[in-house]
């Protein structure tokens, strides 16, 4: 487990997710990720089978998605 629990719990789990946050929502601010479109393919029909991907997946510790090798996505500037 990243950061335990109970009296062993990481000191800096909040920081870490704190900074975890702040990647993620720069790397949003700055790219947008668009699905690869597959030959014969919409990108609405792209964009269902990514969200049916998603839909799909299973909560653990995290979310878990089933088939992660079909999840292809392009990060494009902004």
């Amino acid at each position: 487990m990243p950061w335990s629990v109970g009296p062993r719990v990481c000191p800096g789990q909040k920081m870490s997710q704190v900074e975890f946050v702040a990647v993620i929502a720069t790397l949003f601010r700055r790219c947008s990720a668009l699905p690869v479109v597959r030959e014969g393919e919409s990108t609405e029909l792209a964009r269902q089978r990514l969200l049916h991907l998603l839909q799909d997946s299973q909560p653990v510790l995290t979310l878990q998605i089933n088939k992660p090798e079909d999840v292809h996505i392009h990060w494009a500037k902004r």
